[in-house]
């Protein structure tokens, strides 16, 4: 029922980005399958635990499903990338050594800036 009230018109979008271990009494592919039958044109984006889950997601039609331990894997392999290439960069040529630390510090503050700087609306 809240689905269903939450928004009248047409719904191109509906995500889900709460795993099933943080939600109660509902999981989320009950939420995709209510989704899809409130707005049966919407795309759905929900969220898996693990890629069991994923792989169950996907097979009952979400367009698109959020690992957030892939999600975080693949932001440290950017870090780490992020890392490599200042050791290969002029840094590394003066002869100055570029710790792991600095590439993490300069990353919090882009998301320090991100957090003030954005205001999310649900």
């Amino acid at each position: 029922d809240v689905l269903e009230h939450a928004h009248h018109g047409d719904v191109k979008l509906v995500i889900s980005s709460i795993p099933d271990s943080l939600l109660c009494g509902v999981d989320n592919l009950r939420l995709l399958a209510v989704s899809k039958q409130v707005w049966p044109n919407a795309d759905v984006i929900v969220t898996a635990d693990n890629p069991k889950d994923a792989s169950r997601l996907y097979h009952a039609g979400a367009e698109y499903v959020l690992r957030m331990a892939k999600l975080c894997a693949e932001r440290l392999e950017a870090l780490i990338i992020d890392h490599s290439v200042h050791i290969t960069s002029a840094h590394h040529a003066l002869g100055q050594e570029v710790k792991l630390n600095h590439v993490f510090a300069v990353h919090r503050e882009r998301e320090k800036d991100d957090h003030l700087n954005h205001n999310f609306a649900l």
